[in-house]
């Protein structure tokens, strides 16, 4: 019998599909390592980053039967992980403590005047990327998530309907997002970004 150790991913992932915790740990054990230095850029937090790999390999094992072992899964993992981070940055807008213990982790990376710096130069990357949109889609866009104005106050300042508005700030974050995917610049700057654009 083929040792589970140099056995193909392929192999793994089929026999991971037949519920094999053998298999599952191997995997586990290939692709851990990158997912966890990928995971740390953003979080920045041994024990964030553990819980964020226990819910990622536990989604694994619960969707194996819906692997194809023609498929690479570094992929896969990559996708996954990517919106947990996400979802980790959508729930610290509802959840203070969450959000509280999260900057107190920044904190301890990072000294208050490089936060100050990486707000400064982070206001600074946001107007240049804004500064490419069409005049009246930037207003609105730093009206309502810079400015904290409400939609009736916008209507009421430009004249325009809430679906407008609402099509104004869905476009610009999309191409905030598309504009910011590849930038070569901080963990910090990124984090603080994304932050903004999850909010």
């Amino acid at each position: 019998m083929e040792s589970i150790a140099v056995k193909s991913e392929a192999a793994l992932v089929i026999d991971l599909i037949g519920g094999s915790e053998e298999a599952f740990t191997a995997l586990y054990l290939r692709h851990r390592q990158s997912l966890v230095y990928q995971a740390f850029r953003f979080l920045k937090s041994d024990e964030l980053v553990e819980e964020l790999m226990q819910e990622l390999f536990t989604k694994l094992w619960e969707r194996k039967h819906t692997l194809h072992a023609d498929k690479p899964l570094k992929p896969l993992l990559n996708k996954m992980l990517r919106n947990l981070i996400i979802d980790f940055f959508r729930r610290m807008k509802y959840d203070a403590t969450a959000k509280d213990k999260f900057i107190r982790e920044l904190e301890t990376q990072y000294s208050p005047i490089e936060l100050k710096l990486a707000e400064k130069e982070k206001k600074k990357l946001l107007n240049e990327a804004l500064s490419n949109l069409p005049p009246l889609q930037r207003e609105v866009f730093v009206c309502f998530k810079l400015e904290q104005k409400s939609y009736k106050e916008i209507e009421e300042m430009y004249g325009l309907t809430k679906a407008a508005i609402h099509s104004y700030i869905y476009r610009t974050n999309v191409y905030l997002k598309s504009y910011f995917r590849n930038f070569d610049k901080s963990d910090l700057l990124l984090i603080l970004i994304w932050m903004d654009l999850l909010s």
